[in-house]
């Protein structure tokens, strides 16, 4: 599940739940690293591989999480 210091991989970006950055490039993968507390931060905690998020009029289904 989602939670601090996760990486949430979606069918529309990859993201590091942890402090706002912006955008970090790891193992040439982009990731948006995201705060807890910011909206889509919030939307994916606690969510699991499959679940679907809408964030801004646009759903994206979980696919990882590590």
């Amino acid at each position: 599940q989602g939670s601090l210091g996760s990486i949430v991989y979606t069918s529309h970006a990859n993201y590091f739940i942890s402090v706002s950055v912006g955008e970090i490039f790891a193992n040439d993968e982009k990731f948006y690293a995201i705060a807890s507390n910011t909206p889509i931060g919030m939307l994916l905690l606690g969510k699991k591989v499959g679940d679907i998020i809408t964030f801004r009029e646009q759903s994206f289904v979980i696919e990882r999480v590590l």
